[in-house]
């Protein structure tokens, strides 16, 4: 569906839709069972409906609602949502510099879908958890404690590489290669206001969302934190080639014999990625078969590791994550007094 979307409203030819295919860690993403590529879906679908009526005369109010609504339905998923959509309201105001009404209007509706999704996904998270961004910033919590020394080395991380790990620009060498190209003078006054938007959200969102991250990623392939730029770059990148005149065969040779090796490198680290996947998955598999072969009435757990990849056991048994001995004490003192549970199951593990 993203594909066939960028195809549809951007006029992507196919080279391009199977560089967003094979030559990005969307893929990646995509096969993994997590919430990223939903994110990716909602969050697209909504900038795109903003971006792609920009500088047209009338403003279609449901539409641009809309857009906000889903935008900030993505917030729901990840949380690195509010941070595009604050970059995109600073791209606005870099652009137009508030002196366009049409334009100004056309933000404030995005702004009010965008708050709406956003204000109700607070209230909850408030609700439910006594914070308003949730489980997830509140599990995350330990990870912004970190130095400035370990907060640079993971920035760098996600943006290009790192500790056995590949970043966004590192997967995607093209990407940096298409932002540069518009962020020099000469050709970001040639571009459109679109292109200009893009990379300006590009400019903060990247930098920004990479340094507030939580950790590097831990064991997914390519930076998820960053997941939100992937196809926003990927509309610059075919905007660059249509600029160089890649499509009608007119880049030098050299040019030519550059672009397909960074994009044979991408690929190269989608299928390393892919690999990376299935044999993850048949580690998990026999860690799950272990994992569901005691019965019991109560699962306890020494760390998040653990019982984060216990699959649909989890569902179907009381699974408790204990962290100290004293911890786990005074909770089976409670267990036995209130006989919650007859059996109880105990799972440790060196890796933390």
């Amino acid at each position: 569906l993203l594909v066939y979307l960028i195809q549809k409203e951007f006029g992507a030819n196919a080279f391009i839709l199977l560089l967003v295919t094979f030559c990005t860690y969307l893929l990646t993403l995509s096969l993994d069972y997590s919430e990223n590529v939903y994110t990716v879906l909602f969050t697209f679908l909504g900038v795109m409906l903003y971006i792609r009526s920009l500088d047209t005369p009338d403003i279609n109010k449901i539409k641009m609602v809309l857009a906000g609504l889903l935008v900030g339905l993505g917030v729901w998923l990840r949380l690195e949502g509010i941070l595009l959509f604050l970059s995109i309201g600073c791209g606005f105001l870099f652009v137009y510099k508030l002196k366009n009404k049409i334009e100004f209007n056309r933000f404030v509706l995005f702004g009010i879908g965008f708050s709406i999704t956003t204000l109700i996904f607070f209230i909850f998270n408030f609700w439910d958890y006594g914070h308003i961004l949730g489980p997830r910033y509140l599990a995350n919590k330990s990870g912004f404690t970190q130095t400035v020394l370990e907060r640079t080395t993971q920035t760098i991380t996600l943006l290009f590489a790192g500790k056995y790990k590949v970043g966004y620009f590192g997967f995607t060498p093209l990407f940096l290669v298409c932002f540069i190209y518009f962020l020099l003078p000469k050709n970001y006054k040639e571009a459109s206001n679109q292109d200009k938007l893009i990379v300006i959200t590009l400019a903060l969102f990247l930098p920004l969302a990479a340094i507030s991250a939580p950790n590097d990623g831990v064991v997914t392939w390519g930076p998820r934190y960053l997941v939100h730029a992937l196809l926003l770059n990927v509309i610059l990148l075919h905007h660059y080639f249509q600029k160089i005149s890649f499509y009608d065969n007119k880049v030098k040779p050299m040019g030519k014999f550059l672009i397909y090796f960074s994009l044979f490198l991408s690929l190269l680290l989608s299928f390393a990625g892919f690999k990376f996947l299935t044999i993850a998955t048949k580690q998990l598999k026999q860690f799950q078969t272990e994992i569901d072969t005691v019965k019991s009435d109560l699962r306890i757990f020494q760390n998040s590791f653990l019982i984060n990849h216990t699959g649909t056991g989890y569902l179907n048994t009381a699974n408790v994550l204990v962290f100290t001995k004293d911890d786990l004490a005074l909770f089976l003192k409670e267990v036995k007094s209130k006989r919650t549970a007859k059996t109880i199951s105990f799972y440790h593990s060196d890796f933390t």
